[in-house]
């Protein structure tokens, strides 16, 4: 029999006036690893927080099970003043450990993300990405039993996204993330949840090798290229012209997405 890892049964939650979230119900079994995809304001970093006990519903509620917890967040609060190096030895002892040990860890996933130079720099005032990758390193000094990260590839190089991805997919435990990102779906997700406008639209698992379509596409506006993000991965970015490779489930998705926002296909082909 299977364990429950999270379950919300009829959540909703409320900031001032705006409903940020609809009646929302679901289960995520333990050691399963939950992607939560959607548009920007869609409520995905709100339902990360109700997880995590920062926000508290509104209506309804999300058992854990007295489960321990690591959230990390997209962006760190500028009012943190330790050093990188405080900061991530503080975040590591939190549950008793030893400094020794912690501080073996934190050297040796500084020096795995090359971020060891800035060991004694002031969080505040270190680079996004520098910051990401902190946040990474976070979440992989918890031994936590749910591990919960706000879009973990937002601001990474792409050598720190290898090395992230390799390190997550051996570990076993309740992963749940948000993100925009394609590459992180196909990677890591055993199921993925998607919301619009605060409610759940789709819940389902993947399979572990997707057929992939290549498309070819002439983009109206520079700024779309972040949204198709959502659907797939680019692998080339030439101005207006992007091609990318999008899962064949999000294909018709996709293709509706550029043709509402009048963007032209120039190719579609099937790719492995």
């Amino acid at each position: 029999m299977k364990e429950f890892a999270v379950q919300a049964n009829h959540v909703s939650k409320e900031i001032g006036s705006n409903t940020i979230l609809h009646d929302v119900n679901f289960t995520v079994n333990r050691y399963t690893k939950l992607a939560i995809m959607g548009h920007n304001g869609s409520g995905k970093s709100t339902l990360l927080k109700l997880i995590a006990q920062i926000y508290l519903p509104t209506s309804g509620e999300i058992n854990t099970f007295g489960q321990t917890i690591s959230y990390v967040p997209e962006h760190f609060s500028e009012n943190i003043r330790f050093t990188l190096q405080e900061y991530l030895l503080y975040i590591g002892m939190i549950r008793g450990k030893k400094r020794e040990v912690v501080q073996e860890k934190v050297q040796a996933y500084c020096k795995l993300f090359q971020i060891e130079s800035y060991l004694h720099t002031y969080l505040k005032k270190c680079s996004k990405g520098t910051k990401q990758k902190a946040g990474l390193i976070q979440a992989m000094i918890s031994d936590s039993d749910i591990l919960l990260i706000d879009e973990p590839l937002t601001g990474l190089d792409d050598e720190s996204k290898k090395i992230f991805l390799e390190l997550m997919q051996e570990r076993d435990m309740t992963f749940i993330f948000t993100t925009h990102e394609q590459e992180a779906v196909d990677n890591l997700a055993e199921e993925i949840m998607t919301l619009e406008e605060g409610r759940i639209i789709k819940y389902e698992g993947v399979t572990p090798k997707t057929q992939m379509k290549h498309l070819k596409v002439r983009v109206s506006e520079l700024t779309l290229k972040e949204e198709l993000k959502m659907y797939g991965t680019i692998v080339s970015d030439r101005g207006h012209i992007v091609e990318l490779k999008v899962p064949a489930r999000e294909s018709d998705a996709c293709l509706f997405y550029l043709l509402k926002n009048d963007c032209s296909i120039i190719e579609l082909k099937e790719s492995r």
